[in-house]
C-alpha cells in the first residue's frame, strides 16, 4: 500500500508546486506606455491605467494620440477607450489577449473623422525582475464605415492590422 501512495502523494505535491517567481502580477493598480504603428498609416501612443484582478485580468481606461506621419497635411486623432487583457499563465513570460472598446475623433482643423473603435490583439508580456513588463501586440484596428446597419443587415468595416510595444509599470 505504501508503494502506491507513496509516488500519488509525490506527484500530487509535484503537480501543485508552484515557484516564488511564478505569479508576479499581483492585484492592484497596473498602468502601461504604448507605441502603436497601424501599418504605416498611423502611429501613435497611448496610455492605459487600471486594476489587475487575481495576476491574470486587468481591466482599465485609457487615452492615446496618433498621427498620419506619411500625409501632408499631417492629421491628428485622438482617443478614449476601455481596455481589457488577459495573461494566460502564472509566468513571468506569457502569451495575451485583449481588447479595446473606445471612441476615437480628429483634433480641430486636421480632419472630420469621429466614430467608434475596436482593437482586439494577441501577444507577449515579459515581465522584468523589477515588477515591470514589456509587451509585444499584434492586432486589428477596426473601425465600422456607418454607425446603422445598412438595409441588407450587413455592418461595413474597415480593418488595418496594427503592431503594439508597450512598457507596464
Amino acid at each position: 500500500m505504501k508503494k502506491v501512495l507513496f509516488p500519488i502523494a509525490a506527484a500530487l505535491l509535484l503537480l501543485s508546486y508552484r515557484p516564488a517567481y511564478g505569479r508576479e502580477r499581483d492585484n492592484g493598480y497596473r498602468g502601461s506606455v504604448s507605441f502603436s504603428n497601424i501599418v504605416f498609416v498611423f502611429c501613435g501612443v497611448e496610455t492605459s491605467h487600471g486594476y489587475m484582478f487575481d495576476g491574470h485580468h486587468y481591466l482599465g481606461a485609457g487615452v492615446g494620440i496618433l498621427t498620419t506621419p506619411f500625409t501632408r497635411p499631417l492629421a491628428f486623432l485622438g482617443s478614449i477607450f476601455a481596455d481589457y487583457h488577459a495573461y494566460w499563465f502564472d509566468r513571468k513570460s506569457t502569451p495575451t489577449a485583449g481588447i479595446k472598446v473606445g471612441y476615437m475623433c480628429s483634433f480641430p482643423d486636421t480632419g472630420n473623422f469621429q466614430n467608434l473603435i475596436i482593437e482586439p490583439d494577441i501577444g507577449w508580456s515579459w515581465l522584468l525582475e523589477s515588477g515591470r513588463g514589456l509587451t509585444l501586440t499584434f492586432g486589428a484596428f477596426i473601425v465600422p464605415e456607418e454607425t446603422r446597419i445598412t438595409e441588407t443587415s450587413s455592418f461595413p468595416v474597415t480593418v488595418i492590422p496594427c503592431l503594439r510595444f508597450g512598457f507596464e509599470f
